[in-house]
């Protein structure tokens, strides 16, 4: 039967409080005559330590206590510090006895009457044989349940004993010394850093956890207290406070009246740094990101905010900030876009994957060239700004998946994003697209699916479609699962060469758009305008729907005839495809009849064709034209509720276009909807 009790202890700089850690663990039981008592002696300390910065690091001198630097416990004599009464030290006992460890936790007090320790609280017995490993900790103040007050100018001090065998009763005895160090830069150059010991009224810039797994305690620096001209305690013993073990210290690279961090290895032993300042600040490290999308402005850790200065590199430092919180729950970053020219969040950081250097004050967010968590490879970079959307440009041959709705509002001319990776947009909505270069993506050679374009106002000369301009000949590019309910504008007079497209302008050979949706109306100027697609040429569009209004102003083309269609503008070449859509947006009549150059061909499906090749299968809601042309090779194009069959016929079958596999279960007289919807 095994009984834990946890206590905390932490350093609240400036408060002197601190909470002590310490697991008690009830011994397993034995018979008592295997068992003897143990006790501790504990001597008076020894001097505290005064360092002297050497060409090759510290050297420790015996202080001198003179009145400027008295008082640095509650009682001194000179260099020798005296036990007080009721001063408490706390000890985590290592039990190993037939290759088993336990581990057990008492405390002990002094009483200045008979200048006597009392007996461990509570007693700790030890089967004969064992070896016992002993930490102690002092800490002047007064105890209040789980929680130990430190008196102003108390200090803290640690012994250790190794390898004690077990023989009999016995009392291990226990030597405690501390130094008091304070570092301050006067000047630069060979032997020019000193040491010496400082006393004032101070608090504690250390907490302790106890590590019930080995017995033993951890003590590191809190150096969120630190600042320059400030007094820090520093532990003898095998402990490493700011610098790894027997790191050997420099002095390149300090500065003139500044304080650093300095680490006493050993009782009496050398003193090593590792340049770090008490006053240094935190440094945050952005990965890969190298400002592409604006350089950092600020972060807002665990709700405070820090101004953010560029430092080298990719790394800046933070204002005001000299310690890394001991936990972090919230990390913001943002930066000044440089195309919305105002401070923009780039991520919220996911906190697991977060490095943290304590010791150097460096915290690392791993970004990746664009300002996201992740390489993109294996699996998705999030994107949950508009900012880091944006940074797709950077890597666009990479995986991608939107996690949050977006409002592009605070860009006043979106840029499109020529693409040849993986986007999901999630089905998160993307808002307030607003552009005069075309959609959401340019050239798209990749794959964009699950895109939701809420609204905006999408504008351009050339290829202009809501989710990409263009998908180029061979490249095998995929739209599916998209919508779009912006407005589409062409705004190419001269028409020719101009294709424009609720989802997108062109599909050449080998892509194609699926299954998807446009609620958005198709207007202006263009050669070819469709609620889908502006030309399908060798491409495919199968199983999509329009319901947004198909306005062209001006078709033009100056010397054929111009198209505009609920589905496509036009569609020509050979392969091309035109299916199993269906169109219930309102196409506007044609003011543009004839042949030739100033003419266009409108239909309910599509407007220009090559004899209606490849345009099958499809619905539309009124009119009499679903091929604009004469479309002589169009085949089962028909209108909703005319005639036999008068609407598509749903079933499970996998080869029905109209089926299960691409649309919602619907009957007789129901609009069709997509899988998604």
């Amino acid at each position: 039967m095994k009984k834990q009790i946890l206590y905390i202890l932490y350093s609240l700089c400036g408060m002197g409080i601190l909470w002590f850690c310490t697991a008690c663990t009830e011994q397993d039981e034995l018979p008592a005559a295997d068992l003897q008592p143990l006790a501790f002696t504990i001597g008076e300390p020894l001097p505290f330590q005064e360092m002297t910065a050497g060409a090759s690091g510290f050297t420790p001198q015996t202080a001198s206590m003179d009145d400027p630097h008295a008082h640095t416990r509650v009682a001194d004599s000179g260099t020798t510090l005296s036990w007080n009464n009721g001063d408490k030290v706390y000890l985590a006992v290592t039990i190993t006895s037939g290759g088993t460890a336990t581990y057990a936790y008492a405390t002990t007090t002094y009483s200045s009457s008979g200048s006597t320790w009392s007996a461990l609280d509570p007693a700790i017995s030890v089967p004969v044989g064992a070896t016992v490993n002993v930490e102690a900790l002092y800490a002047k103040g007064t105890l209040s349940g789980n929680t130990i007050t430190i008196a102003d100018n108390s200090i803290i001090m640690k012994a250790t004993a190794t390898d004690i065998a077990i023989t009999a009763a016995t009392s291990v005895p226990l030597t405690f010394q501390s130094a008091l160090v304070r570092a301050e830069v006067t000047g630069i150059g060979s032997n020019s850093l000193t040491a010496e010991v400082k006393s004032s009224s101070v608090s504690i810039p250390q907490s302790v956890d106890i590590q019930p797994a080995d017995g033993s305690f951890s003590i590191t620096s809190k150096t969120s207290a630190i600042t320059s001209n400030a007094v820090y305690y520093v532990l003898p013993g095998a402990l490493s406070i700011a610098t790894e073990k027997g790191k050997t210290f420099s002095l390149s690279g300090m500065k003139a009246n500044s304080s650093y961090l300095l680490d006493i290895s050993g009782a009496g032993g050398n003193v090593t740094a590792d340049g770090s300042e008490f006053n240094k600040a935190v440094t945050l490290n952005l990965g890969n990101y190298a400002d592409a999308l604006g350089t950092v402005s600020r972060v807002v850790l665990n709700g405070t905010s820090y101004t953010a200065t560029h430092a080298v590199g990719n790394t800046y430092t933070l204002s005001n900030i000299t310690a890394i919180p001991a936990s972090i729950t919230s990390l913001d970053i943002y930066v000044n876009d440089n195309i919305a020219n105002s401070s923009q969040l780039l991520p919220s950081a996911t906190t697991y994957l977060l490095t943290l250097e304590r010791l150097s004050k460096i915290i690392t967010v791993p970004l990746n060239t664009g300002g996201m968590e992740g390489e993109g490879l294996a699996s998705a970079c999030p994107v949950t700004t508009p900012v880091q959307l944006r940074g797709i440009a950077q890597n666009p041959g990479k995986y991608y998946k939107q996690t949050k709705n977006l409002s592009l509002r605070i860009y006043k001319n979106w840029v499109p994003i020529d693409f040849s990776g993986n986007y999901d947009g999630g089905g998160y909505v993307i808002t307030d697209l607003t552009s005069t270069n075309g959609g959401l993506f340019g050239r798209n050679q990749g794959k964009l699916k699950n895109i939701r374009i809420g609204s905006g106002t999408i504008k351009g000369s050339g290829l202009v479609g809501g989710i990409c301009a263009v998908m180029p000949n061979g490249s095998n590019a995929l739209v599916e699962n998209c919508s779009n309910a912006a407005t589409i504008e062409g705004t190419n007079d001269g028409g020719a060469g101009s294709y424009i497209g609720g989802i997108c302008g062109q599909v050449e050979r080998g892509c194609s758009i699926l299954h998807c949706m446009n609620l958005g109306t198709v207007t202006g100027k263009a050669e070819l305008l469709g609620g889908i697609v502006g030309w399908i040429s060798s491409g495919t569009a199968s199983y999509c729907h329009n319901d947004g209004e198909v306005m062209p102003t001006k078709p033009y083309h100056p010397g054929k005839s111009a198209g505009y269609g609920g589905i496509a503008g036009g569609i020509y070449y050979s392969n091309a495809t035109l299916s199993y859509c269906y169109n219930l947006g309102t196409i506007a009549p044609n003011s543009w009849e004839g042949d030739g150059g100033g003419t266009a061909k409108r239909g309910e499906i599509v407007g220009w064709s090559e004899n209606g090749n490849g345009v099958q299968h499809n619905w539309y809601k009124m009119g009499d034209t679903p091929v604009g042309d004469n479309g002589v090779n169009a085949s089962d194009n028909n209108q909703f509720g005319n005639g036999t069959p008068g609407w598509p016929e749903y079933s499970t079958e996998a080869s029905n276009g109209w089926g299960s596999s691409h649309w919602k279960s619907f009957s007789y007289g129901s609009i069709p909807e997509l899988l998604w919807e």
